[in-house]
């Protein structure tokens, strides 16, 4: 099993458990029990979010000026240009502003 196909069983796991959360709360009345399932249903949201981001996206590199290139995270949309070399040269595996996993590059 790859990593990305153990990622992909994480964010499984936490959507079957906010769903299994929600048919909790239907049952339920006390405001104190509604807001600790509310709390445990926003920590799964937070975990699916943090599990897609460590699913690896590709660099797009895009001709900017003069024939250099800038490099694009596909999730934040944020451009960064490298002094020298490529991400992989540089060791960029993550976007430095959004923290996606990033592998290797394509261009557009």
């Amino acid at each position: 099993m790859t990593e990305s196909d153990l990622i992909e069983r994480a964010i499984e796991s936490a959507k079957t458990r906010i769903y299994k959360l929600g048919i909790e709360q239907e049952g339920r009345i006390s405001y104190g029990h509604y807001t600790k399932i509310e709390n445990q249903k926003e920590v799964m949201e937070v975990t699916i979010k943090a599990l897609e981001r460590m699913k690896p996206k590709t660099w797009i590199s895009e001709a900017m000026w003069d024939g250099e290139f800038a490099w694009k995270c596909p999730s934040c949309k944020e451009y960064w240009a490298l002094m020298d070399g490529t991400p992989q040269d540089n060791e960029y595996n993550f976007c430095p502003k959004c923290g996606q996993a990033l592998v290797e590059m394509k261009s557009e």
